[in-house]
C-alpha cells in the first residue's frame, strides 16, 4: 500500500513567485505617482515657507518698529531674513533674524526662481523686500517655477503690506 501524503497549509514556490511578480508590477506603477506627489508637496511647502518668512518680517517690523528685509538669491534658490538692530551709540546694523527664522532656507530641487522685481543689495549680492515699521512693504514680484507646468507669482502690494499670490498653470 502506498501512503498518501497529506498536503499541509502553505504556498508553493510557483504561488510565491506569481505573488512577487504581481507586487512588483503594482509597485512599479504606483511609485512614480507617489514620488511626484511627495515632490509636489515639498514644492508647495516651499512657497508657504517663503510667504511665512515675508509675514514674519512684516509682523516683526511692526512689533519691533525696526525695518526687516527678506533676501532672495535666485541662483542659490535661497532666502533669509535680516533686520536693522540698534547698536551702541544709536546706530543701526543689519543682522540676521533670530530663531526660528534664523539662517538661510533653500527651495527644494525642482523649484526655480526668476530674478525678482525687487531692490538689489550689492554687499550680499541678493534681492530684497523691505518690510517697514508701518506695516508697508516694498513693491516686488517673485516668480517661482516648479515641476513641468506650474508657476507661482507672489506680489507685495506696498503701502497696505498685502501679499497677492497667484498660481498659474503653464501649458
Amino acid at each position: 500500500m502506498t501512503s498518501k501524503r497529506r498536503r499541509t497549509g502553505g504556498f508553493t514556490l510557483l504561488e510565491l513567485i506569481v505573488t512577487l511578480i504581481v507586487m512588483t508590477v503594482v509597485l512599479g506603477a504606483v511609485s512614480p505617482v507617489f514620488l511626484y506627489s511627495i515632490r509636489s508637496s515639498r514644492q508647495e511647502q516651499a512657497l508657504r515657507d517663503f510667504v511665512a518668512y515675508l509675514k514674519y518680517a512684516q509682523e516683526c517690523a511692526v512689533a519691533k518698529t525696526l525695518e526687516h528685509r527678506v533676501y532672495i538669491k535666485p541662483d542659490e534658490r535661497a532666502f533669509w531674513v535680516m533686520y536693522f538692530a540698534p547698536q551702541k551709540g544709536g546706530s543701526l546694523k543689519l543682522v540676521p533674524a533670530e530663531e526660528p527664522f534664523a539662517g538661510r532656507r533653500h527651495f527644494p530641487e525642482g523649484v526655480e526662481l526668476d530674478d525678482p522685481k525687487a531692490l538689489w543689495d550689492d554687499e550680499r549680492e541678493a534681492y530684497y523686500i523691505t518690510c517697514h515699521a508701518t506695516g508697508a512693504c516694498d513693491f516686488a514680484t517673485v516668480k517661482l517655477r516648479y515641476g513641468r507646468h506650474g508657476r507661482f507669482e507672489l506680489k507685495t502690494e506696498g503701502n497696505l503690506g498685502v501679499f497677492d499670490i497667484k498660481e498659474k498653470a503653464e501649458r
